[in-house]
This record gives C-alpha cells, structure tokens and sequence, in this order.
C-alpha cells in the first residue's frame, strides 16, 4: 500500500515523501491544492534522493512513476514565487 506524507517546511519549500510497501511499481499524481499549497504560483519539484533531478509537473499537478516496488521518493517543492531568504 503506497503511503504519502507532507511536510510544509516555510512558505517557500515544502517535502513530500511518497513509499510504495508493494509488491509492484506504482505511480501517482498529486494535485498541489490537496497539499494545500496556493493555487496560481509556479513550483519547482526536485527528487531529492536522486541527486535532485528534476520531477515532471503537469500543470498543478505532481507526477511520480513509476516508482520502483519497495522504495521511497522525497520530493521537494519550491514556490518561485516566494523570494528566498536567510534560515
């Protein structure tokens, strides 16, 4: 059963962990409006466990897969539109 979990870091970074426990690949698409995320800003979203490659976006959605069975991808999403600042 794939399990996905969120974490809203600041206003401009957010992670999403996404585990696939079965026995298959399996891919997802994730609507960034179910995350909570504001509609009308442009994202960024970079796999972090993979030397932060890239990961596709359509339009306001995430689009994860195939992901490999037993295994793990975190995935960072960055608001362009909130300016970067100091930690």
């Amino acid at each position: 059963m794939p399990s996905v979990y969120f974490l809203q870091e600041d206003a401009r970074q957010s992670m999403v962990a996404v585990f696939n426990f079965t026995e298959g690949p399996r891919s997802h698409t994730i609507e960034l409006s179910d995350l909570g995320l504001p509609q009308g800003h442009h994202y960024e979203a970079y796999d972090v466990l993979n030397a932060d490659a890239p990961v596709a976006m359509e339009g306001a959605s995430l689009e994860i897969g195939p992901q490999d069975p037993h295994s793990v991808k975190l995935i960072k999403i960055v608001d362009t539109a909130v300016r970067a600042s100091a930690p």
